[in-house]
């Protein structure tokens, strides 16, 4: 792609889908997605779309545009329905992806703009899916049943549930960034893969590296697949694929934990599942939300509180039962 063929948005998005990250946003539903952003950002060059203009095109996903329903006959009828909120989030995370592509990929942009647009927030009246949320008691049977599985699965799914880091920052983990004297690491990698471009390398989500302090359990066992690692040749990467040493497909945690849901009948086991228990399981339990957020690389409090307000309740109404309790004991 070059500079000369990418003067409209309109015209790299045409060429962006071979090389879009794979996200949880199908084909189709990025087709939709597209449709809606060409009409108010399609004509403009992509380097002179600002933030203003990003916020304009969701405000108004939010308070104009309206559902298309297709039927069978092929016939479309556009309702007075309002897009749904998971939809507007669709859009939002189809414009993340296109101009991290031009920015981090293709040098397009001097500056990507989405990284000043806030996460649309639901509007009053959003009906909003709640993330599976797993109990502690879930958590544990989950880490029973994970002792029987390989080594490296093993250290990759405990680190998530540790750590409540993402797929691709785990994935995107080197020895380097291991200490194991201090038992923490050090997550400053992000791995994408586009069908295009394969498996690359980008900064985490948050634009800041961030260090996260271990379970020793969790330590020793990345020291034994260390230790596994060096009898053949220790690779730069802690997981890797088996025959090439290459790093594992960010998507690879992704597939093992649908297939170890089925084999151990746990159900809506993914990376996002175990990112959210563990932030939610943390605030339940009393954790500061500063801390919570800077664990999972949120770029501010803000977006830790939204996301996780209901937990955070639970940890206030903890907090007043504390409160009471120590009013009400004597003094000795």
């Amino acid at each position: 792609m070059h500079r000369t063929l990418m003067a409209k948005f309109r015209q790299f998005c045409a060429c962006f889908e071979d090389f879009i990250p794979k996200t949880s946003i199908k084909f189709p539903n990025r087709l939709n997605c597209f449709t809606r952003i060409f009409k108010y950002l399609g004509d403009i060059k992509i380097e002179n779309i600002t933030k203003a203009d990003i916020v304009d095109f969701i405000t108004s996903l939010q308070t104009k545009e309206t559902i298309t329903r297709k039927f069978r006959n092929g016939k479309e009828v556009v309702t007075k329905q309002p897009l749904a909120f998971n939809n507007i989030l669709k859009h939002y995370q189809v414009l993340s992806a296109v101009f991290s592509e031009a920015y981090q990929i293709d040098d397009l942009i001097a500056v990507n703009p989405m990284d000043k647009v806030p996460r649309p927030a639901p509007r009053k009246n959003d009906a909003i899916k709640e993330m599976h949320t797993f109990t502690v008691k879930e958590i544990r049977h989950i880490l029973e049943c994970l002792e029987n599985e390989p080594l490296q699965w093993q250290v990759i799914i405990r680190l998530m549930i540790d750590t409540g880091a993402r797929r691709g920052e785990i994935a995107g983990l080197r020895w380097k960034s291991v200490d194991f004297n201090n038992k923490t690491i050090k997550i400053e990698n992000n791995l994408q893969y586009s069908p295009k471009i394969g498996v690359y390398e980008t900064t985490p989500k948050g634009k800041k590296n961030r260090t996260i302090d271990i379970d020793p359990e969790i330590m020793a066992l990345m020291q034994s697949l260390r230790d596994t690692q060096k009898v053949k040749t220790l690779k730069d990467y802690c997981f890797t694929q088996p025959d090439t040493g290459s790093p594992i497909f960010p998507q690879s945690p992704t597939k093992y934990l649908k297939t170890f849901g089925k084999k151990y009948g746990i159900k809506n086991l993914h990376p996002h599942a175990l990112r959210h228990s563990a932030a939610t399981i943390a605030v339940t339990h009393g954790a500061n939300i500063a801390g919570v957020a800077a664990k999972l690389g949120h770029s501010d409090t803000s977006t830790t509180l939204d996301r996780y307000t209901h937990a955070d309740q639970n940890a206030i109404k903890m907090g007043n039962e504390t409160y009471r309790k120590a009013l009400r004991k004597k003094a000795k």
